[in-house]
């Protein structure tokens, strides 16, 4: 979400929670996310929105450029089709690999660290070989998952790899994949918006 707005050029405040903490779980959250979830993106005083691609959608229209619904293609004008084909990305990575690998997916797993590591390399290495294929299916560009720009499937990608990386999924084998994330990561919005940047300070 953080690349989003920086991408954007959407001035925010950043605050960070923990999961491990449980400050989802807190009234003061609570009343602003029923459902302690993240990220939260207070847009005004009374409102609040939830789920990352709801939020992704809710930016897109309200600052329409650049837009990543589409993906500029050099030849031609983008269609609805093109939006379709983005949003399947997004959605292998949002609903087909994300949810099963959070935390308290790997808490009701069980216990033991090493069954939950287990359980997320897995999931993760299963959405990504998905997600590669469905890249090659739709004839990947050199530095984006679709088009000639940065779309929602580049964004909904970066932090899906991160969290792979702390699974120690070897990322290499997936060949696209990899080639696009180490251009995304090069691009300012990604630079400004890495999670290690936003870790608490002890």
């Amino acid at each position: 979400m953080r690349a989003t707005l920086a991408l954007k050029q959407i001035p925010y405040r950043a605050t960070h929670i923990s999961l491990l903490n449980d400050d989802t779980e807190s009234p003061e959250y609570l009343a602003k996310n029923p459902i302690g979830t993240v990220p939260t993106l207070k847009v005004n005083d009374s409102d609040y929105l939830i789920e990352s691609l709801a939020i992704l959608r809710y930016l897109d229209v309200l600052k329409p450029t650049p837009g990543f619904w589409t993906g500029h293609h050099s030849d031609r004008s983008a269609t609805p089709v093109d939006e379709a084909k983005v949003g399947a990305l997004c959605e292998i990575i949002n609903s087909g690999t994300h949810p099963i690998q959070n935390l308290p997916v790997l808490h009701y797993l069980s216990k033991e660290p090493f069954e939950q590591k287990k359980w997320a390399h897995h999931w993760i290495q299963n959405g990504l070989a998905q997600f590669e294929k469905l890249l090659s299916f739709y004839g990947a560009a050199t530095h984006f998952c679709y088009g000639n720009t940065l779309t929602a499937a580049d964004i909904c990608l970066v932090p899906q790899v991160y969290n792979a990386l702390r699974y120690d999924v070897d990322i290499t084998t997936f060949p696209l994949i990899h080639r696009i994330h180490r251009h995304l990561l090069s691009l300012d919005c990604f630079l400004v918006s890495h999670p290690d940047l936003f870790k608490p300070k002890d």
